[in-house]
């Protein structure tokens, strides 16, 4: 992206518009679910859902999982 060069960026989990790359030529690529963006969130017990390098998701990783090339 920061080489003007067209970027396609997958999110999962993380927030699109934190994360995706400041340029006109970059499109972001995400399933639209009620649960993500969940980068920042808390589970049911108030743990973030990923914290030292693990997922604790409670749908199982749905916003990755169901992305699928068409």
């Amino acid at each position: 992206a920061g080489t003007g060069v067209p970027t396609f960026v997958i999110f999962g989990p993380s927030s699109v518009v934190k994360n995706k790359p400041y340029s006109s030529k970059a499109h972001a690529i995400a399933i639209p679910l009620d649960c993500r963006p969940c980068q920042f969130r808390k589970d049911r017990n108030g743990l973030d859902i990923f914290s030292e390098n693990k997922a604790t998701c409670p749908f199982d990783m749905k916003c990755m999982r169901d992305m699928s090339v068409d």
